[in-house]
């Protein structure tokens, strides 16, 4: 047998040493489209891997305050990221759904605990230079009938939350510290 026909069948006598098989064009194009498809996967894994600013903001806040309400409903009702004038910082705009308790006292307390966890969260992030959260609640109006509404509003700057003691803050201290502060009267109540 010649060398050249060892080739052309993809084997070899030993005398000669080894030779890698030789692919048929079939073969070549399977081998080819398999290795684009490998690259395509690491190249669409690693995207996957790098979560845009709204992700990481829409992750931090899920794992702050968890996914849902402890009546059910989804946590994040509406989030918008918004750049600044200062170069790659961002305005966090955050609605949320507030958890019940037995009284609009605790439902209050609850919703302003909330939001220091959100806020120190928020603020880890680079990228964050003030964070506005409203936080939405059913309320029944006179008619009898129920609709989600802001309750309360906080607005930090990272000016003022990076002067936030974090593991000492008083939550009722929000409304004197932050750069605006709004709560219904039905909290009050």
């Amino acid at each position: 047998m010649t060398k050249h026909k060892a080739l052309e069948t993809g084997k070899q006598a030993a005398k000669d040493g080894p030779v890698a098989p030789v692919l048929t064009s079939k073969q070549n194009i399977e081998k080819t489209v398999k290795n684009e498809k490998n690259v395509d996967k690491k190249t669409n894994s690693s995207k996957q891997t790098e979560k845009t600013i709204e992700q990481r903001i829409e992750n931090t806040i899920n794992t702050a305050v968890g996914k849902k309400t402890n009546t059910d409903k989804k946590r994040i009702v509406k989030l918008q990221v918004l750049g600044t004038e200062k170069e790659g910082k961002k305005l966090v705009l955050a609605w949320l759904n507030a958890d019940d308790n037995l009284s609009n006292q605790m439902i209050r307390g609850g919703i302003l605990m909330d939001s220091a966890k959100v806020f120190q969260s928020l603020f880890e992030l680079p990228e964050t230079e003030e964070v506005a959260l409203v936080w939405v609640f059913p309320l029944v109006d006179v008619y009898g009938n129920s609709a989600d509404e802001p309750v309360l509003k906080v607005r930090l700057t990272r000016e003022i939350a990076d002067k936030i003691n974090w593991d000492s803050f008083d939550h009722e201290n929000f409304a004197e510290i932050s750069k605006q502060y709004w709560e219904h009267t039905a909290l009050a109540e």
